[in-house]
């Protein structure tokens, strides 16, 4: 059985030459924290280094169990007064509610923005 490919081989193309494209991210989710201990917070919930995170940049990241068994992975980052991450939206209730568990030890409040409309770019 030969494994033919239908269509000729076709090599990425430097962003420079990509249009402008707006793509909808309707499958992600936003979910913002805000409170004076919303960094504290997620500095011992996430395993990236949200303390040392710039605030014009975002990091990579997932929420784990005690045992390493991960809840979500995410893309986290500064957002207006407080802190915000963007997951699947498959994933967002069922990580929120782990999410929270301990947070009311904490002075944040974690919430979901469904209002938000969620854009990527690309070009």
């Amino acid at each position: 059985m030969s494994s033919q490919v239908p269509f000729p081989p076709r090599f990425p193309s430097p962003s420079s030459h990509l249009p402008l494209t707006l793509i909808s991210l309707e499958d992600w989710a936003l979910i913002t924290l805000n409170g004076p201990d919303s960094v504290k917070y997620l500095q011992g919930q996430l395993t990236c280094d949200v303390a040392s995170l710039a605030a014009d940049h975002f990091s990579f990241a997932a929420h784990c169990d005690a045992k390493g068994k991960m809840f979500s992975h995410l893309c986290v980052f500064h957002h207006q007064e407080g802190m915000a991450f963007i997951e699947r939206h498959s994933v967002r209730d069922s990580h929120l509610t782990e999410l929270k568990k301990y947070a009311v030890f904490s002075k944040t409040t974690i919430v979901s923005d469904d209002e938000a409309v969620l854009l990527g770019v690309a070009g």
